[in-house]
């Protein structure tokens, strides 16, 4: 019998104490487990980009503002609103304004008013209209249900636009979520004697 070769190693295609059988089942065991690994990994990842962020926890509340034609003022724009938030919540203001033309011969003192379609927001949205740089009215929206105590003028053939600013306050909290409020806004002109 031959003595072995020091430092002799088998050729490769010589059968070892690990057969190509289980080398190839350990190797489709380890891309398994990676492919897997990858796949929970990518799995977390597109969860965490696609997640909706955080929100306040209070509905936002819709709010819309209309304004009325008269016969003494030409109004733009009419019948559409000229203010509209779907998602105002507290701490934000939304603006809008109306251009006005008197159409008459006549100086015209004129009021406003807003009718709101429901009571809901009445003591929650605050209002602040002007005419100019003189303010009309600032308060709630409730009480501008009736006719503005503060006229503005307008002489004949004038145009004037007004500033609408709404808002709600911060304290409001939960109670301004998930309403709807659409006010028209009204006007009464009258000819100012003398």
């Amino acid at each position: 019998m031959a003595a072995p070769l020091v430092g002799f190693q088998p050729p490769r295609s010589m059968p070892t104490d690990r057969t190509p059988h289980t080398s190839s089942r350990r190797a489709r065991r380890s891309a398994k487990l990676a492919g897997l690994l990858a796949g929970l990994g990518f799995a977390v990842f597109l969860v965490s980009a696609w997640s909706v962020p955080a929100g306040t926890g209070i509905a936002g509340t819709d709010v819309s503002m209309i304004a009325n034609l008269t016969g003494e003022l030409d109004i733009a724009p009419a019948g559409r609103p000229f203010m509209r938030d779907g998602d105002l919540t507290p701490g934000e203001e939304m603006t809008g304004e109306l251009d006005l033309h008197n159409q008459t011969p006549a100086r015209l003192s004129v009021r406003l008013r807003a009718r709101p379609d429901a009571p809901g927001l009445d003591r929650l949205l605050l209002l602040e209209v002007k005419a100019g740089k003189a303010t009309v009215y600032r308060g709630t929206l409730g009480g501008l249900r009736r006719f503005s105590g503060r006229p503005f003028t307008m002489a004949a053939d004038a145009r004037r636009t007004l500033s609408v600013r709404a808002w709600l306050p911060r304290g409001v909290g939960r109670r301004s979520g998930n309403r709807a409020a659409e006010s028209t806004f009204e006007f009464r002109a009258r000819p100012v004697e003398g």
